[in-house]
């Protein structure tokens, strides 16, 4: 249990009183410092400047349980990772709708979307004869015609 220091009383009587804290004086006329005291939780009054024998004797006589701290290592600056290769993203080109080649109207569209050719690009990768035998209505010479322009407009 810490005690607290003993003060005298400003009344008339004099009398010794418990103060709220060691003056300044006190701890540097003690053998403690002022770090070891607030470490230890023992309040410190910065407003009083009386002196008490008593007090500094109480203060040489404490036991402080001080535990040495780690000393902080020195700051030392991380490593730096090696950056990661981010692949170039390609940027797509969006879908070039059937519409946009000559002589195909909207009807061809629709027939060549419900066999899976839902634009130009795809339409470029796929066989002339077999999307000529699929579509009602348009020659293989058509659909290499369509083919030959959607290249074109691609590229």
């Amino acid at each position: 249990m810490i005690q607290k220091p003993t003060v005298i009383s400003p009344s008339r009587e004099k009398h010794f009183k418990k103060g709220t804290g060691f003056s300044l004086k006190e701890v540097r006329k003690s053998n403690k410092t002022l770090q070891d005291l607030k470490s230890a939780k023992i309040k410190i009054d910065f407003r009083r400047k009386t002196e008490y024998q008593q007090n500094i004797e109480y203060l040489n006589n404490l036991k402080l349980d001080l535990k040495e701290k780690p000393k902080r290592e020195p700051y030392r600056k991380k490593e730096e990772k090696p950056k990661k290769i981010t692949k170039k993203k390609v940027i797509k080109k969006p879908p070039i709708k059937l519409t946009v080649l000559e002589k195909l109207g909207p009807s061809t569209e629709k027939k060549m979307m419900e066999i899976g050719i839902p634009d130009v690009q795809t339409l470029i990768k796929e066989d002339p004869k077999e999307v000529a035998s699929l579509v009602s209505g348009c020659s293989e010479e058509r659909v290499i015609k369509w083919i030959e322009a959607g290249k074109k407009l691609v590229e």
